[in-house]
């Protein structure tokens, strides 16, 4: 890999490739951004509002790089995609919210095999869900 932006950029243009609906039902590309926390930045009033549905990249650090001759290296890039939306319980199921899934869905399926420039296919290795969340 020759390094960690480009592979970034590729992520981040195939993630606002998709096609999504907000809240007011228009159809949008999905916001996507490199992750700095700000789910907990906008919590707390310290970042202006996002548009929603979003994605937001976290590479896993650290990157550990290794020579492998000729001024190459090589590293694993693991990354987290954080998903963000807005729920407010409009169908009266009370908290159920299964919107989420169509949008992991969507993630999932445009990042799965793909390959950013100077990597090797996108893998999924593993999702966690949030329990804690509010809308």
């Amino acid at each position: 890999m020759a390094g960690i932006k480009a592979p970034l950029l590729d992520i981040l243009t195939k993630l606002t490739a998709i096609q999504v609906v907000n809240r007011e039902g228009a159809t949008v590309p999905l916001f996507a951004r490199i992750w700095n926390n700000q789910i907990e930045f906008e919590k707390a009033g310290e970042l202006q509002v996002f548009p929603k549905p979003a994605a937001f990249v976290e590479v896993i650090s650290p990157v550990v790089f290794q020579e492998i001759g000729q001024n190459f290296r090589s590293a694993d890039l693991g990354i987290n995609i954080h998903l963000v939306h807005e729920y407010y319980n409009e169908d009266g199921t009370f908290e159920q919210d299964l919107e989420i899934f169509d949008l992991r869905d969507k993630v999932t399926a445009a990042l799965s095999q793909f390959k950013p420039t100077g990597c090797s296919q996108i893998v999924v290795t593993g999702e966690q869900q949030d329990y804690e969340h509010d809308n």
